[in-house]
């Protein structure tokens, strides 16, 4: 009768050892996201910071298992699973991944984040499957409740010295665009909310540390029937200080479409107890809608130094055309605490002739505060965020956020 207690975990563990399959690794955790939101301008609703009516809440699981095949072979397996534990209309409305199209549904809902093969000749190695992906402009981001996935095959090779070689096929993505906070299709009849890659997408890149005191990386991107896009990146680092520099492109297929880019530097000094940064970049004046340098996956997240990681000030607003945008940030400790600091401002300039402009100014800013501390085994983190926005003679408000993570890993 003890069989029937065993945890899923142990029972992968049992069926690898069967098999004599070694090196047998089992990971997971389980998260809670509560968020809450109080709008003024012309953005209020009326309602309080801490209502019910105000706030979105979830929790996730996850559990993953990856072992060694044979020699030079792997592979791997993960499922993600969602609930609001009844939270909604109880201590919350909302939620912060929805689990219909569309959005609304409020249903548990799981599926299998990542499905993997991997092997390994000499310096080179192969992935084939569900998988996480970390480049530039098609990456996995895990702020929300639950991550987006990538249908993939990517090939990595080391054989020149000092550099790293990839390329890369993306045939599907459970990415959803269309959701507001939401970043994952996850249907809620446990379907797995894949769907074609704009039809399939290319990568190849080169990350390179030959240069003395520098990390040097080149992308190039062919998103098929869409767009080509590039990458560039370099971060020169002197005793104390890191100097950084990008530049992106999007080149439109469509024809009559034009092509966008943005320029980034970033300064960072770390001072030991304190690290600080500014950042500054400006996208280009083109007559487009399409935002340049942002996760092609989502059209939210962005790797560029002024857009990232902030509840709102993302992608979308430090990305549009003919915006030029700053940033500044603190972090450090205070005893077991981490603590950080950002305040970000982005000006699109009014030009009424170009597409996603108007004859206003689009003002936008943000201040981020972010507390982190564990309390046992329990990672807590709590994020701050106050973004203005004045687009218009009389459209201007705050939304005010809290957000709250409590993560448990094993």
């Amino acid at each position: 009768m003890k069989l029937a207690k065993l945890s899923l975990a142990a029972v992968l563990i049992m069926g690898a050892n069967a098999f004599a399959i070694d090196n047998v690794k089992v990971n997971g955790a389980t998260k809670l996201i509560y968020q809450t939101t109080d709008k003024s301008g012309s953005f209020e609703d009326n309602n309080d910071m801490f209502s019910k009516e105000s706030a979105q809440a979830q929790v996730s699981a996850t559990l993953g298992v990856s072992a060694n095949l044979i020699d030079g072979v792997s592979a791997g397996m993960e499922m993600q699973a969602l609930s609001t534990l009844g939270l909604e209309n109880q201590l919350v409305m909302g939620v912060m991944n929805d689990t219909l199209p569309g959005g609304a549904g409020t249903d548990d809902a799981w599926n299998v984040s990542q499905m993997w093969i991997a092997t390994t000749l000499g310096n080179t190695t192969a992935k084939i499957g569900r998988q996480e992906l970390n480049t530039p402009l098609a990456f996995t981001e895990k702020w929300n409740i639950v991550k987006n996935t990538f249908e993939a095959a990517v090939l990595i090779n080391s054989d020149v010295p000092k550099t790293t070689l990839v390329g890369a096929y993306v045939g599907g993505s459970n990415a959803d665009t269309a959701k507001g906070l939401t970043t994952v299709n996850m249907p809620s009849d446990g379907s797995t909310g894949f769907s074609q890659f704009y039809g399939g997408a290319y990568a190849a890149g080169a990350i390179t540390t030959a240069i003395p005191m520098t990390t040097a990386q080149a992308w190039y991107y062919d998103v098929n029937t869409v767009a080509t896009a590039t990458f560039f990146q370099t971060d020169t680092k002197i005793d104390m200080i890191t100097g950084s520099l990008q530049y992106a492109t999007v080149d439109q297929v469509a024809a009559g479409a034009e092509s966008n880019d943005v320029m980034a530097a970033k300064i960072a000094a770390d001072l030991g107890v304190v690290k600080l940064y500014g950042a500054y970049s400006q996208t280009g004046k083109s007559n487009t809608a399409v935002k340049v340098g942002i996760n092609t996956a989502t059209l939210d997240k962005t790797k560029i130094f002024t857009g990232a990681g902030s509840i709102y000030f993302d992608g979308n607003t430090a990305l549009t055309n003919n915006t030029s945008a700053f940033k500044l940030g603190v972090s450090g400790k205070v005893g077991s605490f981490g603590l950080s600091a950002a305040y970000a401002q982005a000006k699109q300039e009014a030009d009424a002739t170009r597409a996603n402009n108007s004859a206003y100014d689009n003002d936008s800013s943000v201040v981020d505060l972010v507390v982190k501390n564990n309390i046992g085994p329990v990672a807590v983190k709590a994020v701050y965020t106050s973004y203005k926005t004045d687009t218009s003679a009389s459209t201007d408000g705050t939304n005010n956020t809290l957000r709250i993570y409590a993560t448990l890993k094993f």
